[in-house]
This record gives structure tokens, sequence and C-alpha cells, in this order.
């Protein structure tokens, strides 16, 4: 799709936005979708730093570093480490919510459909690389120091939340879709708070 295919595209979907009514979701459907990209979320952030945890505790066990500290050190990043997972979460939770219904009444009917799913797809992987990045780097740099887990998925979350912001935001003005989006917000706030589940 090239430039001008692009604009007129997102013209369109913008009209059927104006119009778009959305329906009554499945339960079960809703639910099961709910569990599996929530589990997704978790999962993304939570396994890195375990893995992470357990990596530094393999290669340096035969270190000068005690055993029991670097015990403490992996107990930390499977116990601490599952902290900002959980709150990651629920502070996104209403919005893999919204997802699931914009991905059943919407999407499907959208010109703009592949493309929100390329820039969907390309989006996630790059915060998960930069996430891990970010882990790696500050776990190595912190000189193993248990209580750093939690401090490090925590900025690596809010910090990665703005600059990932900062990017989509300046990737939709680039494209022009930055109205397409403002309509689609709209839409959710008059109309999924009150859907009824089938």
């Amino acid at each position: 799709m090239n430039n001008q295919q692009l604009k007129q595209a997102i013209i369109d979907d913008i009209e059927f936005l104006k119009t778009a009514k959305i329906g009554i979701l499945d339960k079960d459907i809703y639910y099961s979708r709910l569990k599996k990209y929530a589990w997704r979320a978790f999962a993304w952030m939570y396994f890195p730093v375990i893995t992470l945890g357990f990596f530094v505790f393999i290669f340096t066990s035969k270190s000068h570093l005690r055993h029991d500290f670097l015990e403490n050190y992996l107990m930390d990043c499977i116990i601490a480490g599952l902290l900002v997972p959980v709150f990651a979460l629920v502070a996104y939770f209403t919005k893999i919510m919204n997802w699931i219904v914009f991905e059943e009444f919407l999407l499907p009917h959208l010109k703009t459909k592949d493309m929100i799913g390329s820039y969907l797809r390309k989006f996630i992987s790059l915060t998960l690389k930069l996430y891990i990045v970010w882990l790696v780097i500050g776990m190595i740099s912190c000189g193993f120091e248990s209580t750093s887990t939690i401090i490090l998925q925590l900025l690596a979350f809010v910090g990665l939340h703005f600059i990932m912001y900062l990017i989509v935001y300046a990737e939709l003005n680039r494209i022009g879709a930055s109205v397409f989006f403002e309509y689609l917000s709209d839409l959710f706030d008059k109309e999924i708070n009150r859907l009824p589940l089938k």
C-alpha cells in the first residue's frame, strides 16, 4: 500500500468508525482471549528476569561470591521479579480487554487492518528487545545486588512505556493515522464500558 492508498484507507476507516456499532461478545471467546493475552503479557515481562537471574547464578556460582548470596539473588529474581509484571498486567488490563473487542468487532472491517497488525507486532517486538537489553545491562552492572532486580524491572517498564509512547505517536503522526486512533479512542470511551457479555 503506497502513501496515497494508505491515506485513503485511513479516511475510509474513520468514516466507518463514525457509524460503527459494537455488539455483544460471546463470553467464552472473550475470557479465553483475555487469559491468553494476559498470560503472554505476563510471561514477556517475567520469564526474562528468571532466565537472566538463573544465568547469573550459574555463571557466577564458581566465583568469589558466596553461594548463599547467589541463592538469595536468584530467589529475588523469582519472587521480587514477580511484582512488576503483576503491576504491569493490572495497569494494562483494560487495554487488553479493549483490544479483544476491537479485534472481534472492528478490525476485520478496517482497510488498515494489515497495517495495524504489522505495526503492533513491530512495536511489541521492539519493546521486548529493549526490555531484555535494559535488564541484561542493569543486572550485570549493578554488582548482583539482590534489591536491584525489582528496581531495574520498574525502571525498564516505566522508561520503555514513555519511550515507546513517543515512538508510536511519532510514527502515527508520520503516516497520518493519529486522527484515526483518536476516533477509535472516542468510540471505546463511549461504547466499551457499557458492553454486555452473552
